[in-house]
């Protein structure tokens, strides 16, 4: 399902690592997500303060109306939710789906996701290189993403 995102090669999940036929490597955090990013930079998308002042709006349930309807539409075995954040819309519609994903530019959005939910794979990437195979998503949501290039 994921590629490498060096020589495009699918990966394959050994134990706490991912790795491609060419040997190239990325270890999953100890709360689980992998950062796949060829960006290494550490001011890419949401910072932990903006991380944290979403998640406390969004756990006020104010747009759970919209997160039961989609989660009523979505199906399919494969889940990705592109521009996932902190997880809030992921790990709900994720409960459908026998494998879900998450992926997002922010690693602290990530990371906070990540300790939420342990059924989805939730990786640190970009929408614009994503490391997936193609046409192995059933179903994709991009809920309240911007559409502008990283």
């Amino acid at each position: 399902m994921l590629i490498c995102p060096v020589c495009k090669k699918k990966l394959i999940k050994e134990n706490k690592t991912f790795r491609c036929e060419n040997n190239h490597s990325f270890d999953c955090a100890k709360q689980g997500y992998v950062n796949l990013s060829r960006k290494q930079t550490k001011n890419h998308g949401d910072n932990a303060l903006m991380v944290k002042a979403r998640t406390d709006f969004l756990e006020k349930d104010y747009y759970d109306f919209m997160r039961q309807y989609v989660k009523r539409k979505a199906n399919g075995s494969i889940y990705l939710d592109a521009g996932c954040g902190q997880g809030y819309y992921t790990k709900e519609i994720g409960t459908n789906f026998e494998h879900s994903y998450g992926i997002d530019l922010s690693k602290e959005a990530i990371l906070h996701a990540s300790k939420q939910d342990k059924h989805t794979q939730y990786i640190v990437g970009s929408l614009f290189d994503m490391p997936f195979l193609d046409e192995s998503i059933d179903c994709v949501t991009s809920i309240f993403v911007p559409l502008g290039q990283d």
